[in-house]
């Protein structure tokens, strides 16, 4: 009878093999009788499948010659084969751990650039933060010298024997529109691409245990999944992406108070105006 493990190759049959812990010479049917040995050791006994139940329930026979997707538990590393069509929850039979099916796009489906879903919402959120950077940058500048005070308006004071820059006739023009700029058009972007890089993100699943062997195995770093996870999709980039949300609603937020602070000045000028 073939073995789930006779298409893999052998520098995948000892990943395995080292993830278990278990030795990894010999030639690639002794790496494949090692590790159904393992797989029958985790097996608990009771819960062994009858030979009926093998008949039913095995993929390589009810599932005939369709496609299969080969992947480790998340919480004990016994490797699964589901057909690849499957949707839905899987149980180990080892651990009974429910998880989701794990594919080499497990992240989520085809976005720009070949990138996952978690991945593309990292990008998103990083591309916010740039932005939000960016707009501190253009509105700290609309306030410098060179912006406030064109070249051709620049002179140069002499006192007490030094020679100091000086402006005659400089405008707000310039520095009212990078004003604008930053806090109307690039904060507002920035807010808005950082929080749609975390809403698009994938929720984590969060396994069902069903046998204790499970939680003991999840504890094991040989026989958890976490180190073959990718940075997108691991909790660290979640926590990142978070950060960068607050980041995008503080900018909205000191743009606002700046907007309120620059419309209480020109009413206060009007009535200063209007009133002397």
């Amino acid at each position: 009878m073939a073995s789930d493990y006779d298409g893999l190759t052998v520098a995948e049959l000892k990943e395995l093999l080292r993830d278990r812990g278990l030795p990894v010479s010999g030639a690639k049917a002794i790496l494949v009788d090692r590790l159904e040995a393992s797989d029958a050791r985790a097996l608990p006994e009771n819960n062994q499948p009858s030979p009926a139940q093998e008949h039913h329930s095995s993929p390589s026979t009810v599932e005939g010659k369709k496609e299969r997707v080969r992947f480790k538990c998340r919480a004990c590393g016994v490797l699964l084969a589901v057909p690849a069509d499957h949707t839905g929850m899987v149980e180990c039979p080892a651990c009974r751990t429910q998880q989701p099916v794990r594919t080499s796009n497990a992240s989520g489906g085809a976005y720009p650039f070949g990138l996952t879903r978690n991945q593309w919402s990292v990008a998103v959120s990083l591309s916010g933060v740039v932005i939000g950077l960016l707009a501190i940058v253009v509105f700290v500048n609309a306030f410098s010298y060179e912006v406030m005070c064109p070249e051709e308006n620049r002179i140069e004071v002499e006192q007490d024997g030094e020679t100091y820059p000086g402006c005659s006739g400089g405008t707000w023009g310039p520095t009212l529109n990078r004003m604008f700029v930053s806090c109307c058009l690039m904060v507002p972007l920035a807010a808005s691409l950082t929080q749609s890089g975390l809403a698009l993100r994938k929720p984590r699943v969060e396994f069902q245990h069903a046998h204790p062997m499970a939680r003991a195995s999840s504890s094991n770093p040989a026989a958890t999944s976490a180190s073959d996870e990718q940075f997108a999709d691991s909790s660290s980039a979640e926590l990142l992406q978070i950060i960068a949300k607050w980041f995008g609603l503080g900018l909205t937020a000191a743009s606002t108070l700046v907007a309120l602070v620059g419309a209480a000045l020109v009413v206060l000028v009007l009535y200063l105006v209007f009133t002397y």
